[in-house]
């Protein structure tokens, strides 16, 4: 074997976690409709739920409605009005809307690692 052209790969963790949670919880239905990208302003979409409180990207105004999830490190944010949020996955959580700052943290279905920021690894 030592003669044989070998291939180191990589695999984004966050990428693999991602699909992961989205076929336990919606589907493997849902997996096939997945988007990863860096630049979500680019993606052509009705709203964007997202933990990050801003998004920026090459399309100065994206189609879509960023909708606020809420998470540890959001919830201390006021958003001004017409801004939304969600509270969590829940019926209640979906209803909540700008008015609505009261947090209630992820729900039991949103794994705990999804509340840490993206750019910052993982606590164990």
């Amino acid at each position: 074997f030592q003669d044989l052209p070998h291939f180191h790969l990589t695999v984004n963790k966050s990428c693999f976690f991602s699909y992961k949670w989205v076929e336990k919880h919606l589907g493997p239905e849902f997996v096939e409709r997945i988007i990863l990208t860096r630049d979500k302003t680019v993606v052509a979409a009705d709203l964007l739920f997202d933990d990050k409180d801003t998004i920026q990207g090459a399309e100065p105004r994206p189609s879509w409605e960023h909708i606020l999830f809420t998470c540890c490190h959001n919830r201390h944010l006021q958003l001004p009005a017409p801004r939304r949020r969600l509270r969590s996955w829940s019926r209640e959580g979906m209803l909540c809307s700008s008015h609505c700052q009261e947090t209630t943290g992820p729900s039991p279905a949103m794994p705990r690692r999804h509340c840490h920021r993206r750019d910052q690894p993982e606590k164990k």
